[in-house]
């Protein structure tokens, strides 16, 4: 596996397959390489041969499609990762790379132990570096990562400086621990605190300041009382005002059921639809719900019957027309007196129970007995 810093890999003349999968002979990791990138042979001079990667071979910039023959010094990036091919001559040639620096001591001098610590040298890089494939030799199987071992941290001896001699009552004073000399200045000042507050105490306010407290104390509960003296006016007034609206829509409301009771009995249609005005208005709804939700109930039978009364008119009203023209000419009434008969009995038997069913009856009377009496 190539990880970490430069590299050297020879290649012999068998096709070597570069890619991130363990079936591949030389792995990088590399998240950009397909398991199979690439591969190298060295049958008839190097090539450098594509495995359908998903983002490609590149040879000195430029993507290859297929196989591109390789010559030294020859650029190839594959994933992220960019490789040098180099003759087995320049391989040799090329020096190996200088080590790196040591790092210079640091040292401190303190009260407490002091160290110069080496700095360890990062066994894994997470940057991709550069790696060299050179013909010659097949390389290992997995090859190995060399890790250089941290270095010892060196110790340098504890450097104290001299202290001047104290005498002693410096000595009795720096023995004391600290617990005691805080509990002595916290007593001090608790005394001091108790003193300030009696005096305080017995001190008599000033005049100035509470004649302002009285004025504050004034200036609130005046502006509370006019608080609640504005609510109490606005929630009255509110009252009063529902209560004049109630009695005036409840007046409404009574003008129109009379109105509706003074139509005709047969008028159903009229009667209908004054109930569906009253009904469609929302007010009413809210003001008298029991009022409203019984008439709901009547109206679905007026409904029916004024539903019954519209598709009968088309069809008995000018029937009715024809009869009263008919019946006026006496020669001509009994001519057709019994085609009449039968057109008011078919009509009876459809429209008998709606608002013209009365007057068809009446006809039907009228034409039997004007029969019955040219009879005899």
């Amino acid at each position: 596996m190539v990880q970490g810093d430069v590299q050297i890999v020879p290649i012999d003349e068998g096709p070597v397959v570069l890619g991130r999968g363990p079936e591949s002979d030389i792995r990088f990791m590399d998240t950009e390489m397909s398991r199979k990138h690439c591969q190298i042979t060295g049958a008839g001079g190097y090539k450098v041969v594509d495995l359908g990667s998903r983002n490609g071979t590149f040879v000195n910039g430029e993507k290859i499609a297929g196989e591109r023959t390789l010559k030294s010094g020859d650029q190839l990036k594959v994933g992220q990762t960019q490789i040098t091919f180099e003759a087995e001559a320049a391989v040799a040639a090329a020096p190996p790379p200088p080590p790196p620096p040591a790092p210079a001591p640091k040292q401190t001098a303190t009260r407490k132990l002091s160290a110069v610590v080496g700095e360890t040298r990062k066994s894994m890089k997470t940057e991709r570096d550069d790696v060299t494939l050179a013909p010659g030799t097949q390389p290992p199987a997995r090859p190995a990562v060399a890790v250089a071992p941290p270095e010892p941290p060196v110790v340098e001896p504890e450097i104290i400086p001299d202290e001047p001699a104290q005498d002693e009552e410096e000595a009795v004073e720096a023995k004391k621990s600290p617990t005691e000399s805080q509990r002595g200045k916290r007593a001090t000042t608790r005394r001091g605190m108790a003193e300030t507050s009696r005096r305080d105490a017995d001190r008599p306010a000033p005049r100035g300041r509470k004649k302002m407290s009285a004025a504050v104390v004034g200036g609130i509960t005046g502006g509370a009382l006019m608080i609640v003296g504005v609510v109490l006016f606005m929630l009255v007034s509110r009252s009063q005002a529902d209560a004049a609206r109630l009695k005036e829509m409840r007046a409404k409301l009574e003008d129109e059921l009379s109105a509706i009771n003074g139509l005709s009995g047969n008028d159903s249609i009229g009667r209908d639809e004054r109930v569906e005005k009253i009904l469609a208005n929302p007010e009413y709804a809210k003001l008298f719900p029991a009022k409203i939700s019984g008439l709901r109930a009547d109206h679905d039978t007026l409904h029916a019957q004024a539903e019954a009364d519209r598709a009968a008119a088309p069809h008995v009203a000018p029937w009715l027309e024809k009869y009263a023209k008919v019946r006026e000419d006496r020669a001509t009434f009994e001519a057709q007196a019994d085609k009449l008969f039968e057109e008011a009995k078919g009509l009876h038997e459809k429209y008998g129970n709606t608002v013209w069913g009365d007057r068809v009856v009446n006809a039907m009377t009228e034409i039997k007995t004007f029969v019955d009496k040219n009879k005899k």
